[in-house]
């Protein structure tokens, strides 16, 4: 039960993860902060 939340977890923080790592580079925002480069 445990495992099968954590995926759905994972799969969901990497599809947002991902869009918001999209969205940054687009507008440059990436660039200029620096600091959600982790």
């Amino acid at each position: 039960m445990g495992s099968g939340i954590g995926l759905a977890v994972l799969q969901l923080l990497g599809m947002i993860g991902a869009c918001s790592l999209m969205c940054s580079q687009r507008s440059g925002y990436l660039r200029m902060e620096g600091g959600l480069r982790v």
